[in-house]
């Protein structure tokens, strides 16, 4: 490999780090509206990247610079490249949605969202819009996922799909379907009621020229919640075999060992104890059928390396309280499952298990019953209870005779089988193939890493620490890792924001030995917690420097700053996606390379009061609202509390006389449930009594009290905030004022809510009568607003 390429994604904007062979190291700025999502190469020397938001970019490695720019149609989730970098594949997971791109050209040729069966029974890949579904009465969430005229496609989400010599592209599926009905607790002696997950898992092999798609599923599987723990980890790079992590313990050629401990009590005797690990699958899956080639342990199945799935851990103390329960629901599910169901029905510990359950199941009472196996997850009681289970059941939940089980005992295993979801994915976090095609390389959670072969077992296991400095906060429980091969059995993983990197030792030693113990692997530590917020600045910088907005000014004066905002406002007509990062607003103002962001150009205009600064905020808001649209809008400066365009709508308050449209309009769309900078900086105004006397004012002014009382968020005084005290005195002082505010209160929620005159309309009667009831009825004037108030609104006139 010529370079090594890792994303060093900014705040607002997506950069990356690349270091040639030589180890010479640099950053380039690619994406100044979002972060990388994924690259691929596409060359020795060519790499392409897409964006958070949709974006796609080629890069000249050697160069340094980026070739091509362009947007897709959809946001994609990974991109993977031909053989030939002829063309690129980029897709999202859920729902399923493919995109073909053109290289060097970066052009969208062909996209695909949906499968429709054809006319042999096959499915072609098609494309249909919302609209177009529309007129046919269908929702795309609603499409099912499989043997239907047509169908959504759902691929496993990051994992990196694999072009064939023929061209077709393997891409891994997974979809779930309605599995079993069990009780999941009793609440006041009421059976409330749950379903499992029933898992398919395959490949679905994609000929782009043909526009056709064939799916290839080969694995069921049960699953407890929504996520599937045995999907598809790995396709070799030539797309013929797959990898999957078996979906059942296998039993282990070690040596037996004694029993001992809860083990031994659980069983109630001594002898050996068979010996369990985690499996990991190799699957040919090149032909119409996948064919299971083969299976090896990789990772010993011990009580003491489980990881705790929940942040509630059992004690031994509490363990031992929870065996009661469970001594009791075992009995009769293992009956079940090795077929004495009947013999079961009569016998003495059926009546002592229902004997305890039933009354508790039954009571009308709270809180609601649930039985302390729920928590036979925690590795206290997992281990014991599965070894017990496997040796009448040692295939997957799949194979569980669901039918015969009650209720009770399918309670119990959903919680288990929830619980060996968690435990078996512990040791496979990512898997990657070598150049051997009977060999990858397995990284856990456990942070273990060792390298498997399908033929001769498991190699020797390394735990990644670097002995200088144990701990570089890689807390392997949190989330997964990507382990990245780098060539010469070089290796690199990026976790949450660090990344090291290792080298994995030749070994011909293979075998069920390995199993047990591990060795101290050395790494080399790219980047820590500390360094990731250094390159993050250093990413805001570079990608700041190549997004629209970026404006330049010669000084710090007004004239000059005037001059800058004629410039910004038609960039954002022109390049509102590009300046919007997600949902912060980016661009500023530089002199001399330092931003002067929106707050203090705006104290600066404020200051001089010229008729060019009026002009210049009015423009600037006006460009703004025109590439804006709908009655809330979500963006935010950086610190993610002041609103985009909330300072220049105040300075125009302060200096306008009166008020511009473009103000009430601006605020007509504010977010009131995220905005809690409006009230704060409205205070700080410091209007006079004239400018707040003024009809506008008023108006905008109460809309703002309204729009804050609607949420909740705040307590319903109508006269708390906007300096409406002020307003309140000279109601009680004037009479002859109630008519003139309840108008204005009355054509501001009408303004703000369209909809609120309808017979019916549940929030107007809500809104109005929290706010009349935080009045008080002992003041006359304040007497009079209701009952006027009730007169503007008369279908906001009942509490709901």
């Amino acid at each position: 490999m010529l370079y090594v390429v890792r994303l060093v994604n900014a705040y607002l904007g997506g950069a990356i780090a690349v270091r040639d062979s030589g180890g010479v190291e640099y950053k380039l700025a690619v994406f100044a509206d979002a972060v990388v999502e994924d690259f691929a190469f596409a060359g020795d020397h060519l790499c392409v990247l897409i964006s958070r938001k949709g974006g796609i970019a080629l890069l000249d490695l050697h160069r340094r610079e980026v070739v091509a720019r362009a947007r897709l149609s959809f946001q994609p989730e990974g991109i993977v490249v031909s053989p030939d970098g002829g063309r690129a594949v980029a897709w999202a997971a859920k729902p399923g949605r493919i995109g073909v791109v053109d290289l060097p050209s970066l052009t969208e040729a062909l996209t695909f969202n949906l499968a429709e069966r054809s006319a042999d029974g096959g499915y072609n890949l098609v494309h249909r819009t919302a609209e177009e579904l529309q007129k046919q009465r269908l929702r795309l969430v609603d499409l099912p996922y499989v043997d239907a005229p047509l169908c959504q496609m759902r691929f496993s989400k990051r994992l990196r799909p694999a072009f064939r010599a023929d061209g077709r592209v393997v891409m891994p599926i997974e979809y779930n379907e309605r599995g079993p009905d069990f009780v999941w607790e009793h609440s006041d002696g009421k059976p409330l009621s749950s379903s499992f997950f029933q898992w398919t898992v395959g490949i679905a092999e994609l000929d782009l020229d043909a526009a056709r798609i064939d799916f290839r599923p080969f694995r069921n599987v049960m699953e407890q919640i929504s996520q599937c723990h045995f999907e598809v980890r790995a396709i070799s790079p030539d797309g013929r075999l797959a990898v999957l992590h078996s979906a059942s313990p296998i039993a282990s050629p070690a040596k037996d060992r004694p029993e001992g401990g809860a083990l031994a009590r659980v069983f109630g005797r001594r002898g050996t104890e068979r010996s369990w690990a985690y499996g990991l699958e190799l699957w040919d899956i090149a032909g119409k059928q996948p064919i299971r080639k083969g299976v090896t342990t990789f990772h010993a199945f011990r009580d003491d390396g489980i990881m705790h799935p929940t942040s509630a851990r059992l004690t031994p103390a509490d363990a031992e309280t929870l065996w009661p329960e469970i001594d009791l629901v075992m009995p009769g599910l293992l009956a079940v499952l090795s077929g004495r169901r009947a013999e079961w029905q009569t016998s003495a510990q059926k009546r002592a298990e229902d004997a305890y359950f039933v009354p508790r199941e039954t009571a009308a009472t709270r809180p609601a019953f649930r039985p302390g196996f729920g928590r036979v997850a925690d590795p206290l009681l997992f281990g014991p209870v599965m070894r017990q289970l496997l040796e009448v059941q040692p295939g997957t939940p799949q194979e569980i005779p669901w039918a015969d089980l009650s209720n009770r005992q399918k309670w119990f295993l959903s919680h288990f089988i929830r619980g060996w979801g968690f435990h078996a994915r512990t040791p496979v976090m990512a898997v990657v193939w070598t150049s051997d095609p009977d060999r990858v390389v397995v990284l856990g959670r456990n942070g273990i890493v060792r390298e498997i072969s399908f033929a001769q077992g498991p190699g020797v296991a390394f735990e990644v620490r670097d002995p200088p400095h144990p701990s570089h906060g890689f807390d392997w429980s949190r989330q997964d890792a990507q382990l990245i091969p780098l060539g010469n059995r070089s290796f690199a993983v990026d976790y949450y924001s660090a990344r090291f990197e290792f080298d994995l030792p030749e070994s011909t030693d293979f075998g069920f030995h390995n199993l047990e113990g591990t060795r101290q692997l050395p790494i080399r530590v790219i980047t820590d917690h500390q360094q990731y917020a250094k390159e993050s600045a250093s990413a805001d910088r570079l990608t700041r420097a190549i997004r629209p907005g970026y404006i330049t000014i010669d000084g710090r004066a007004p004239a000059q700053i005037v001059v800058g905002l004629e410039k910004l406002a038609p960039e954002l007509r022109a390049n509102f996606d590009e300046i919007v990062v997600d949902n912060r607003w980016a661009p500023a103002l530089f002199h001399r390379g330092k931003p002067i962001e929106e707050m203090e150009f705006c104290d600066i205009l404020v200051r001089d009061g010229s008729q060019a600064a009026r002009t210049a905020l009015e423009t600037l808001l006006l460009a703004w609202l025109e590439r804006t649209s709908g009655t809330v809008q979500p963006v935010w400066h950086p610190d993610d509390e002041t609103p985009t365009m909330g300072p220049v709508a105040l300075a125009l308050v302060q200096l306008c006389d009166p008020v511009p449209d473009v103000v009430m309009t601006f605020f007509s769309r504010r977010d009131p449930d995220h905005d809690n900078w409006t009230p704060e900086a409205w205070q700080a105004l410091a209007l006079s009594p004239y400018r707040l006397a003024q009809p506008e004012l008023l108006a905008l002014r109460m809309r703002l009290a309204l729009q804050d009382i609607s949420t909740g968020n705040i307590g319903p005084d109508l006269f708390a905030l906007y300096n409406l005290d002020q307003d309140r005195k000279k109601l009680r002082a004037d009479l002859s004022q109630v008519e003139t505010y309840a108008h204005v209160v009355a054509a501001q929620m009408r303004g703000q809510w369209p909809d609120l005159a309808s017979a019916g309309n549940s929030r107007g009667a809500f809104l109005l009568e929290r706010i009349v009831g935080a009045m008080d009825l002992t003041a006359p004037a304040e007497a009079a607003l209701v009952a006027a108030l009730r007169g503007q609104l008369p279908h906001a006139d009942s509490p709901v």
